[in-house]
């Protein structure tokens, strides 16, 4: 979600802060409420899911030692297979194990079941658009044309993301459950889906997939700019500034900037490469003075 006076060079960020956990500090469960409380009256609203299936294998790798229902579980499978058996409705931290995107939303799994159309309308009202993180660029395209921004405003370089070492593939049959287990996230995402490529199809396709290639085109220019090659394991980065955090059961990619940068192209890279946590402390600086932290609900 974005005020009139947010920074457009935060955009990667508010992405994450749009859609993000409630339970940091440094991101936020979308309380439509309470946000516009405190929201300029003409805030743009936006947000972005993922396919249900790789929502629940990122958390099951992610929150391996946070999620109660993972615990002393080493595989998806052997979860999905015996869910009721681990899983606990209230449990800590099982937000995480079933219906993430829904709890993401502010929805409650266990009371809105039963109201999919009306909960639907008013997610479109709220949201100006709806992103889809399988199609990241065209998104950013549609995203960037909704909020009148230049090309430069909606580049960004792939963060957070896990090693291929720590991906498992996804056998069909455990898919299924997945969907089944995360219906309501199912919901959810076959909803959006549909109402962002009807977008695109209103913005026309073929336009759609020109200004596409050109993003990736300048994606290509920054990267060969600012970065020493493809992204690396994040345990081998020493700069704290860019090393990610880096879950129990998981290994997240970072990447190295290229020695010899102008202080203009350093500021400019740096922020790309920025990890979460780092950029957060960046938002933060100027709005929390150091001796005054926001509270940790």
């Amino acid at each position: 979600m974005l005020g009139p006076q947010v920074d457009r060079n935060l955009l990667q960020k508010v992405i994450g802060l749009a859609r993000a956990l409630r339970y940091h500090s440094h991101n936020m469960g979308a309380l439509r409420g309470q946000v516009k409380k405190v929201m300029h009256p003409d805030t743009f609203y936006f947000t972005i899911l993922r396919h249900p299936v790789e929502v629940a294998a990122s958390a099951f790798s992610y929150y391996k030692s946070t999620a109660s229902a993972f615990r002393n579980i080493s595989l998806l499978d052997s979860f999905i297979q015996n869910r009721l058996r681990f899983f606990r409705p209230g449990a800590k931290r099982n937000n995480y194990a079933r219906n993430l995107m829904w709890f993401d939303l502010g929805l409650d799994p266990q009371k809105n079941h039963t109201q999919t159309a009306e909960i639907f309308s008013s997610l479109d009202d709220t949201f100006g658009i709806v992103l889809l993180a399988e199609y990241f660029d065209e998104s950013m395209v549609l995203l960037r044309h909704a909020l009148c921004w230049s090309l430069d405003d909606v580049v960004t370089f792939k963060l957070n993301s896990r090693s291929n070492a720590t991906i498992k593939a996804i056998y069909q049959e455990t898919a299924v459950r997945l969907r089944q287990w995360n219906s309501l996230d199912w919901a959810l995402y076959s909803h959006f889906n549909t109402s962002f490529w009807d977008r695109a199809v209103h913005f026309v396709l073929a336009r759609l997939d020109a200004e596409v290639q050109e993003l990736r085109a300048r994606r290509n220019v920054l990267a060969t700019l600012c970065l020493q090659g493809s992204a690396v394991e994040g345990k081998i980065i020493n700069d704290k500034r860019f090393k990610p955090f880096q879950p129990v059961a998981v290994e997240i990619l970072a990447y190295k900037l290229k020695p010899g940068l102008s202080n203009e192209e350093f500021t400019r890279c740096s922020r790309l490469i920025l990890p979460e946590l780092q950029y957060k402390d960046r938002i933060y600086a100027p709005q929390f003075p150091r001796k005054i932290r926001p509270p940790i609900n």
